[in-house]
């Protein structure tokens, strides 16, 4: 069965409470409620404009444009993430960069990331690599971009594959990833616990 988007991030949190890691958590402010549970630090994001979320669209079609109050919003999140990011070493990111109904959080925290030009990442996602789509322009590029100082966590050999050609990035950028204790040895070899 499928692992379910939400559960790999539940056990990895259990996983870091019963390593007496304190993660710090970043999330939209309508899904503290699924985390409340864990005791650690809950930082939320605005995640509504005008009563409605801000990622009520799916901006997976390559060519059509977003409307002009994206760029508003976008950067309005940057600023609420930049604050967020204050004093974390490592990040781990999950799904943010391939979806295309999460568009507006992937390009709000690439501005976001200026700030911290030091910040280590780690990418984990549900979902399977997104085949690049070439000729596109800001913002829905941002889906084929790699990140600075990004590690990216694959399942199997195919996804990491699959990642390379996404965001085009070399082999040595990702990690093969099978279970809760590789993370916790690649953590232990970066030196480093905070995270989000």
């Amino acid at each position: 069965m499928e692992e379910q988007p939400g559960s790999m991030v539940f056990s990895q949190l259990d996983y870091f409470i019963e390593k007496d890691l304190s993660p710090r958590l970043i999330l939209r402010e309508h899904c503290f409620g699924c985390f409340n549970q864990f005791p650690s630090e809950v930082v939320t994001i605005t995640d509504t404009f005008c009563k409605k979320p801000v990622d009520r669209y799916d901006y997976s079609q390559p060519f059509t444009p977003v409307p002009q109050q994206f760029f508003y919003l976008s950067e309005k999140l940057a600023q609420e993430i930049a604050a967020a990011l204050k004093g974390v070493e490592l990040c781990i990111l999950y799904d943010i960069l391939s979806r295309g109904d999460k568009l507006i959080f992937n390009t709000a925290l690439r501005t976001a990331l200026m700030e911290y030009p030091k910040l280590s990442l780690l990418y984990l996602s549900h979902y399977s690599p997104t085949p690049k789509i070439y000729g596109l322009s800001w913002p829905k590029n941002a889906r084929f971009l790699p990140l600075p100082n990004t590690t990216y966590l694959c399942h199997t050999p195919e996804e990491l594959l699959g990642v390379c050609r996404q965001f085009d990035v070399l082999p040595s950028s990702c990690r093969l990833f099978f279970s809760q204790d590789d993370l916790f040895a690649f953590l232990q070899e970066k030196k480093t616990v905070p995270l989000c």
